[in-house]
């Protein structure tokens, strides 16, 4: 049970895994860089040169590092959906409610409502809320409800993106300083 929990210890904790390397993802985008421009033919002009290089080091760049970042933007599009959604669910649930509550009073009157859609909508709400206790630096004030899922997604998003970030400025430095 110590293993698992504590698996992400090694001796050199501060090293990062080799996935994530500064000189090994440089080692890449200027891999593909020179296979890029290897393919090259002469421009007309420099300034035309200049633009085609700078083109084809963003492409070397999106080639290596593409997984994390669309993961990332996926991240972000369900964060956004499940926080769009969360109060047409709560809303198609108070529906649900109210029509059981209906049906209890004059079960004649009105069918029941499925059983089933009620706990799926249920669960899904579970699932998307939660109360929140963030404090918002910027505005002072306490938001009620967030989404549990959106939160998470929106999170890992973050992280995410901040590693690309980070892994892009230390690329640049590592890559300037090959060069000078």
């Amino acid at each position: 049970m110590w293993k698992i929990i504590n698996s992400w210890l090694v001796p050199d904790l501060w090293m990062l895994d080799d996935a994530r390397s500064v000189t090994r993802v440089t080692d890449a985008i200027l891999a593909e860089y020179d296979r890029r421009c290897a393919q090259l033919e002469p421009a007309a002009s420099p300034e035309a040169d200049s633009k085609r290089r700078e083109r084809i080091l963003l492409l070397s760049w999106h080639a290596v590092v593409w997984k994390r970042f669309w993961f990332a933007g996926f991240l972000k599009l369900l964060s956004d959906a499940i926080a769009v959604t969360s109060p047409l669910i709560t809303n198609a649930f108070l529906k649900f409610l109210g029509l059981a509550y209906v049906h209890a009073r004059a079960p004649l009157l009105v069918p029941a409502p499925a059983v089933g859609s009620g706990f799926g909508l249920a669960v899904g709400l579970v699932l998307m809320q939660r109360e929140s206790w963030h404090q918002d630096v910027l505005c002072c004030c306490r938001s009620p409800y967030s989404a549990v899922a959106a939160a998470i997604f929106e999170n890992h998003y973050q992280h995410i993106i901040m590693n690309i970030g980070m892994l892009s400025r230390s690329v640049a430095g590592e890559t300037n300083a090959r060069f000078d």
